[in-house]
């Protein structure tokens, strides 16, 4: 149960429907096998950013002196508003992207998978990480969404066949509401966690 709860967060952190959204937009006119080829690397480029963050997110930042509280609070906030524009189905807009251009790195994997929200909520989410068993299961959990993110990009043609635009919409506003819940619940953790230390 802890496994499948984490995996789930994940899904709903990486928003893979409006990833994939995206996608379909900066690679449009090109061949079937540069998509494939922008898949595979863009679900790499993904991989190793959130598990650089989830593993060494808290060092990094204790560097620039960000404590855990305020990422919470911050991090949640961002992620609430990002919430509300799944839900709303807003129009994607992406930078025109010309054919001889990878966006595998920029934008699909940042800022469009990992993004201020999701970073923030990754490096909440390693804090957490208190021993092995937690690691192998917050590990598990983004490779199980990379996963999710990897099928629908690569096969992205079939995907869009069998969901068509309103599936896709549909899909990504239900993706939308578990993010908004999880972005006020980080929001809570972070002003309960402020409380104890004014307590302090």
């Amino acid at each position: 149960m802890i496994f499948l709860g984490i995996a789930l967060k994940f899904f709903c952190l990486l928003t893979p429907f409006f990833v994939f959204s995206v996608f379909l937009d900066v690679t449009a006119g090109r061949s079937d096998a540069e998509k494939r080829s922008i898949a595979n690397k863009t679900s790499i480029y993904i991989l190793a950013i959130c598990l650089l963050i989830l593993f060494f997110g808290e060092k990094i930042f204790s560097l620039l002196g960000i404590t855990l509280v305020a990422f919470q609070i911050g991090s949640g906030i961002i992620l609430f508003l990002s919430s509300l524009d799944m839900m709303r189905a807003a129009e994607v807009r992406t930078r025109n992207i010309s054919g001889n251009c990878d966006p595998s790195l920029i934008p699909l994997a940042m800022p469009v998978t990992v993004g201020p929200g999701t970073i923030g909520a990754l490096f909440v989410m390693g804090a957490d990480m208190g021993n092995l068993s937690l690691k192998i299961h917050y590990s598990l959990g983004v490779a199980i969404a990379v996963l999710i993110i990897w099928l629908l990009l690569f096969f992205s043609g079939i995907v869009l066949k069998v969901l068509k635009e309103h599936g896709l919409q549909m899909l990504s506003r239900l993706t939308g509401l578990f993010l908004a819940v999880l972005s006020v619940q980080t929001i809570l953790n972070g002003i309960i966690s402020f409380a104890a230390l004014l307590r302090q």
